[in-house]
C-alpha cells in the first residue's frame, strides 16, 4: 500500500513534492520555477496520457482487492462497515466509546448503532432540530 501511494500520489498538489527529500525546484528564466528530483526518479511522477502501465494497475488493483477482503472480515468487519456507511470518525473519549460498544456488542446492537447513526446523520444534514 505505501509503494502505491507513493508511486500514484499526486506531488503536484503537494507543492510539487516527492517524499524522499530529493525534490527542489530550479529557476529557468522567462519559465518559472521546475521541479526537479534527484534521488528515487525511477518511481517519481511520470508526464503521460496514461501514467499507469496495465500490469502495474492490475497489480494495484490486486493490492486493493487483497486489502479489502482483508478489512471485509474478522477484527476488522464492524470497523470497516462502519467506514463503508460514512460515519466519519470523532476521537473524543464518548465517540470512541459508542464506537467500541457498537463494534463489540451482538449483530443485533450494531445495525441497531448504524441505523441510528444514519437517522442522527440525516437529522443534521437536513437540520431537523
Amino acid at each position: 500500500m505505501r509503494d502505491i501511494k507513493e508511486r500514484i500520489r499526486n506531488p503536484f498538489a503537494h507543492g510539487g513534492s516527492e517524499n524522499d527529500r530529493g525534490s527542489l525546484f530550479f529557476h529557468l528564466p522567462r519559465v518559472g520555477a521546475i521541479p526537479a528530483n534527484f534521488s528515487g526518479f525511477g518511481r517519481s511522477v511520470r508526464f503521460t496520457v496514461v501514467p499507469i502501465e496495465s500490469h502495474s494497475h492490475a497489480e494495484i488493483c490486486r493490492t486493493f482487492d487483497e486489502l479489502d477482503a482483508l478489512l471485509e472480515t474478522g477484527a476488522l468487519e464492524r470497523p470497516h462497515r462502519m467506514i463503508k456507511a460514512s460515519i466519519d470518525p470523532s476521537f473524543d473519549a464518548t465517540a470512541i466509546k459508542e464506537y467500541a460498544d457498537a463494534t463489540s456488542g451482538t449483530d443485533e446492537d450494531f445495525e441497531h448503532y448504524m441505523d441510528w447513526w444514519s437517522k442522527e446523520w440525516e437529522r443534521h444534514a437536513n437540520m431537523d432540530y
